[in-house]
């Protein structure tokens, strides 16, 4: 059960009841809107009360919100149709996107003679020149997430989040370069940060940085 309240001073206030909530907690949500959980025994006057005396806490808590959400983008959230249409061309783009990029970090890493940041011993070195591809991955599923653009998984598979779409398309290849060097690299030491900003013509900082201003709602 659900239910909005007008604060004074804070605004729109969501009030939801859960089964699983034990006490009433408060959190800033991305957007900075305000959102209480409580148990279904709590009434909603007893929840507002709550948020009413802890108002000073709140209001922090917001302030520290704003300033962390100050210049992002919020993708604003899609309707079930809209999500449906995204999902169905993220599985026509998406693969074939990867497949095409790791092709060209492959060009790239022959005619650039980058063969020193790959960790790979000199018999794989003239596996390369002979056509093997670091950048070979085995499954790729397409999901909708907010916590994260895309994953490798430790089997070399690929997760890509079809908001990617949504994106500049620079940064769709961003994000598709950063999964195919975890290909390489299974961690963020500085041997993958090497490769990748190697491969992003050395912009990988300035990529991640206008990366991180966007947000999925």
């Amino acid at each position: 059960m659900k239910k909005i309240i007008n604060h004074p001073g804070l605004g729109n206030v969501i009030y939801t009841k859960r089964k699983s909530s034990r006490t009433i907690r408060v959190r800033i949500v991305s957007d900075g809107d305000v959102q209480v959980s409580l148990p279904c025994r709590v009434s909603f006057a007893v929840a507002a009360a709550f948020v009413d005396r802890n108002r000073k806490r709140i209001e922090d808590l917001m302030d520290v919100r704003k300033k962390k959400i100050a210049g992002k983008t919020f993708l604003p959230g899609l309707s079930e149709a809209e999500l449906q249409d995204l999902r169905k061309n993220a599985g026509k783009i998406l693969p074939a996107r990867a497949s095409s990029l790791a092709a060209a970090l492959l060009r790239k890493i022959r005619e650039e003679d980058l063969y020193k940041l790959l960790p790979l011993s000199d018999r794989f070195k003239v596996r390369i020149k002979e056509g093997y591809t670091p950048f070979a991955y085995g499954r790729l599923a397409i999901k909708n997430n907010k916590s994260n653009w895309g994953s490798c998984s430790s089997l070399n598979n690929l997760n890509l989040n079809m908001q990617l779409l949504r994106l500049p398309a620079d940064l769709m290849d961003f994000v598709i370069i950063h999964e195919l060097c975890h290909l390489v690299y299974h961690n963020h030491g500085p041997g993958f940060h090497a490769l990748l900003d190697a491969l992003c013509d050395g912009m990988e900082k300035e990529k991640a940085g206008r990366l991180k201003r966007f947000i999925i709602r």
